[in-house]
């Protein structure tokens, strides 16, 4: 198999302003990767600590995100000493801005009505933990 058969799919473009030809390649999209790209999910969390206080915000991995805050391994993080954390409440959004913006939402939102959300949606969160196993 020669370099060309390798770089099947790419494209390429030929830069001549240097003393040799610089082959830059491009990662072509195959239409499984692309439709995982425009699908992605961002989550908007609530962790309640122990110390009865409750941290918000939003990530688009959230098991990798919620074994931080579990593990204290994010030096400044408000949950570092609040730990352990639980996952209290959770929801998936298809894009970063509605995800931040939700987020800025709910760090609005009086402690009442937090926990008033967190009652009403207890199946859902329950299932996203399932599905991502993170622990009750």
């Amino acid at each position: 198999m020669d370099a060309d058969e390798l770089m099947m799919g790419c494209s390429y473009t030929w830069i001549f302003m240097v003393p040799f030809p610089l082959r830059i390649n491009y990662l072509y999209l195959t239409p499984d990767l692309e439709e995982s790209i425009m699908t992605h999910i961002f989550f908007v969390y609530i962790l309640h600590c122990a110390d009865g206080t409750y941290y918000t915000g939003y990530s688009g991995n959230l098991t990798r995100r919620f074994k931080q805050h579990q593990s204290g391994s994010i030096p400044r993080a408000y949950t570092k000493s609040r730990r352990p954390v639980k996952l209290v409440w959770a929801g998936e959004f298809s894009s970063k801005d509605e995800a931040r913006a939700y987020e800025k939402k709910l760090k609005a939102w009086s402690t009442q009505r937090k926990e008033q959300l967190i009652a009403e949606d207890k199946a859902t969160t329950g299932q996203i933990r399932a599905d991502l196993g993170i622990p009750d």
